[in-house]
Order: structure tokens, then sequence, then C-alpha cells
């Protein structure tokens, strides 16, 4: 402004001097707008830089809570692989024992049959002794003589 002023005051002489200080105040006028402009972008990035501090921020608490939670279910499918495994040795412990259970029914089943061949084994013997016995007859003789056993 003051090279205006002093490019009027010179007169003819002071038209080129006027002419480059106008160049001048309009390059100052742009500077002065280019750099609020570049204020502006600095303030911009900087809130992005914070936005994004805060970002890398709750994405590092974020894994963090991630890899606590991966541990604890690590150490649950830990749990699951051993007691899995227990109930493992467990099933092939009543396997086992279901085993030996047919086994011994299988047994009892055997001396079941045997008891039965038996018991009728018996029964026929039990006939015929009947059959025997009663060809015998018991006759009563006077109470001071014994009995007397006779044979038909």
């Amino acid at each position: 402004m003051n090279a205006s002023v002093e490019a009027a005051r010179a007169g003819e002489h002071g038209r080129g001097f006027e002419v480059g200080a106008d160049e001048v105040r309009k390059l100052a006028s742009r500077s002065a707008e280019e750099a609020s402009q570049i204020r502006h972008l600095v303030n911009n990035n900087v809130a992005r830089i914070n936005e994004g501090e805060a970002l890398v921020a709750t994405t590092s608490d974020t894994l963090e809570k991630i890899a606590a939670r991966v541990q604890q279910v690590a150490a649950l499918v830990d749990e699951i692989a051993t007691a899995s495994h227990e109930q493992s040795a467990g099933v092939e412990q009543i396997s086992h024992a279901m085993a030996q259970l047919e086994d011994v029914t299988q047994q009892n089943a055997s001396l079941v049959e045997q008891v039965a061949t038996a018991s009728r084994s018996l029964d026929d013997q039990a006939e015929e002794m009947t059959t025997l016995v009663s060809r015998f007859r018991v006759a009563e003789i006077s109470p001071r003589h014994s009995q007397q056993l006779a044979y038909s």
C-alpha cells in the first residue's frame, strides 16, 4: 500500500513502480490466502493425526483383548481335549466292563442250562424212585414188633 502511495506522488515516473507495487500487493494477498489455506490444511492434518492416533490406540486395545480371548479359548480347548481324553478312557473302561459282563452272562446262561439239565435228570430219577418205592408195602404188626416190609 505504501508503494502505491509513493508511486502516485511520483507521478509519471512512478507508474511502473505502481504496477510493480500492485503486483506485489496481489502477491502478498495471495500469499496470505495460501498461508491461511496451509494453516487450515495443517490444522486438518493435525486433527486427522490425532484421530489416527486414537484409532491406533483403540485398535491396539482391541487386539490386546482379542489376544487375551484367544488365550482363554486356547485354555478352554486344552481343557476340552483333556476332558475328551478322560471321557474316552472312561468309555474304554465301560466297554471293557461290558465285555466282562457279557462273559459272565454267558457263563450264567451256561450254568442255568446245566442246572436245568440236572433238574430234568433229578426229576426223571425221582419218578423212577417213586415207581420203585410204590412196589413196596408197609404192613403193621403188633406194636411190639417192628414194621415189616413186603416187596410185591
